[in-house]
């Protein structure tokens, strides 16, 4: 005789198996913004630690050269190791990095061991230089660390002089810190090579348009037809022209913004078209890898609590000269003693100012 074995488990009706879906997506749902919140927590930590590797790193530099790397010559000379530190290297301070946050190899690429002239080699180097990012330069909140385009819109003028031109270069997220003043946008030219110029001829206490240094041909020889701005008519430490030590930073070191996250228009992280995020990191002083925080250089009058905010990244909002971040609500800095602190969007602009500026003998500024 057969018999059936009935068994006493009985399986999820469709009902039960939707409400048990449902709990999960709630769950989820409560869980994702912490998740997010963690991530970005992280991510905004290693950027603090990308800036505290380039205050270290300049602080040896500092140490080894008696200045802390300086802003190169313009967009349109990128770096060279044959041509030393200081005002005789064409690359900017990012560059001028390289060999102390070990990345030694990167700053040979375009060596030819000739400092005077511009050789098949070097601008070969010079090219495989510019398409190298390094993670270090990037805030992990706002781009990842690759190479990215050349902006068709821009003059062929700002093509690289000392190298073979790039359709694709690296960026930085970070700017350096050349004083609490800049020119007004309007007063003729690009604002990031006006100077006070009383060294040349000109009248103490006016402001002058001099591009910087432009190598022609083959060669360097630029150095007796250019003159420098005078050092104590720039109040950052990172200018064109900046031979800046410690012993120039009498506001202290702990006092002095050297690198902070700078400003980018939101849409065009990717694109390259960004006017203030247009060049590669390793060219020289532009408003590509140095930014203000203040006021008017033309007019004194002009209130810099006006003027040197610094904003997250906004779309639509084009802004060359400004702090910012991809962050909410903070932007990171290093400062010229290496330690690192996130600064506040709603920071006084005249704060900041004060920040920005080396010897003003404002010091009690600084947030943590």
């Amino acid at each position: 005789m057969s018999s059936v074995h009935v068994s006493g488990k009985r399986a999820f009706t469709l009902v039960e198996l939707l409400v048990v879906i449902a709990i999960i997506g709630v769950l989820v749902g409560l869980l994702l913004p912490a998740v997010q919140a963690a991530r970005e927590a992280a991510r905004r930590a290693q950027c603090l630690n990308h800036l505290k590797q380039m205050g270290l790193g300049a602080a040896n530099h500092e140490s080894t050269h008696q200045i802390l790397p300086g802003s190169g010559w313009a967009p349109w000379t990128t770096g060279d190791p044959d041509r030393g530190v200081g005002r005789g290297q064409p690359g900017s301070w990012v560059y001028q990095l390289l060999p102390f946050v070990e990345q030694q190899a990167v700053y040979e690429l375009p060596s030819d061991g000739d400092p005077d002239n511009i050789t098949v080699q070097q601008r070969e180097g010079a090219a495989r230089l510019q398409q190298t990012p390094l993670a270090t330069f990037n805030c992990p909140s706002r781009r990842a660390s690759v190479n990215y385009p050349w902006d068709t819109n821009l003059s062929a003028f700002f093509r690289v002089r000392n190298s073979n031109h790039v359709e694709e270069k690296a960026h930085s997220d970070y700017a350096a810190n050349a004083g609490d003043a800049f020119p007004d946008e309007g007063a003729g030219g690009g604002l990031s090579f006006f100077f006070q110029e009383s060294e040349c001829g000109f009248p103490a206490n006016q402001f002058t348009l001099v591009l910087p240094p432009r190598p022609s041909g083959g060669n360097y020889d630029i150095e007796d037809t250019f003159c420098w701005p005078s050092l104590d008519t720039q109040t950052g430490v990172c200018f064109l022209g900046a031979e800046i030590g410690i012993k120039n930073i009498t506001d202290g070191t702990s006092n002095t913004i050297l690198y902070g996250e700078k400003y980018v228009e939101a849409d065009q992280y990717e694109t390259g078209s960004d006017g203030g995020d247009n060049q590669c990191m390793y060219n020289g002083w532009d408003w590509d890898v140095n930014r203000w925080g203040g006021g008017s250089r033309i007019d004194p009058s002009v209130n810099p609590t006006l003027i040197g905010e610094a904003k997250p990244d906004r779309a639509n909002d084009e802004n060359f000269y400004s702090w910012g971040s991809a962050h909410a609500g903070v932007f990171n800095v290093t400062y010229c003693d290496g330690s690192v602190s996130s600064l506040s969007f709603d920071i006084d602009r005249a704060i900041l100012a004060n920040l920005c500026n080396r010897y003003d003998g404002q010091v009690s500024g600084r947030e943590n």
